[in-house]
């Protein structure tokens, strides 16, 4: 069984379902990551490795409003994910553009998750990112 450190430390109840649990662990990971934001140094400097802590969150200079802001900011969540999140492969990530109003974006993240039964499992979560708040919402899409 898949242990999630961070549902031990806030003291979640696993379900019983593995891949539930796991699926549930992998979005709540995703959702941390894609709220957290990268030091203006990290973004910076050349000595940093994008591997370690200091590099961990979004760039913001990537969440601007322009079509090649999008397709960099696709590339820097899949890059951040094959890292962070292993669990999750063959990552394909979709950002829709801005919404003028509440500006948001619409970030669709394709993967495959290998249970422990060794069964390559495919998911779909869908998001929102208020770029104001930082606040992002997450939910796996039923059809995946």
């Amino acid at each position: 069984m898949n242990v999630d450190l961070l549902a031990a430390f806030r003291k979640e109840t696993p379900s019983g379902d593995d891949l539930e649990d796991l699926k549930h662990s992998v979005r709540h990971n995703i959702r941390y990551l894609l709220e957290t934001r990268q030091s203006r140094e990290a973004g910076n400097s050349e000595i940093l490795s994008f591997n370690s802590l200091y590099c961990y969150g979004l760039s913001t200079r990537n969440l601007g409003h322009g079509d090649f802001q999008s397709n960099r900011l696709c590339r820097e969540i899949e890059k951040m994910l094959s890292y962070y999140e292993p669990r999750l492969q063959d990552v394909l990530v979709e950002v829709d553009k801005v919404r003028e109003r509440g500006n948001r974006l619409s970030i669709r993240i394709e993967g495959v998750l290998q249970d422990e039964k060794q069964q390559m499992v495919p998911v779909v979560f869908n998001s929102v990112l208020n770029l104001t708040s930082s606040h992002l919402s997450i939910e796996e899409s039923r059809f995946a």
